[in-house]
């Protein structure tokens, strides 16, 4: 269910417990394949080792997933602007 894994993810967030939220991560992507939730959560994870490249990609694909998420978009598009200025 994709809602377990999501409030697992975010209570493992809080906690700061990336290693565990990463691992737990790879399944919720093997079993939803085609929903965006994954590709942000990994995204975040990934962002929060400051890999901002491979972070946007992952928020990339999300958006490739469910182009209509416009929050997120907005959130990616400001992301990606602060990065291409460094």
């Amino acid at each position: 269910d994709e809602t377990l894994f999501d409030r697992v993810l975010n209570e493992l967030f809080k906690d700061n417990r990336l290693e565990q939220a990463e691992a737990i991560n790879q399944q919720f992507l093997k079993v939803f394949p085609n929903l965006e939730t994954p590709f942000i959560y990994q995204g975040n994870l990934v962002l929060a080792r400051e890999d901002t490249t491979n972070a946007l990609s992952y928020f990339h694909k999300a958006l490739q997933i469910n182009p209509s998420y416009s929050e997120f978009q907005e959130y990616v598009t400001s992301l990606q602007e602060k990065f291409d200025k460094e």
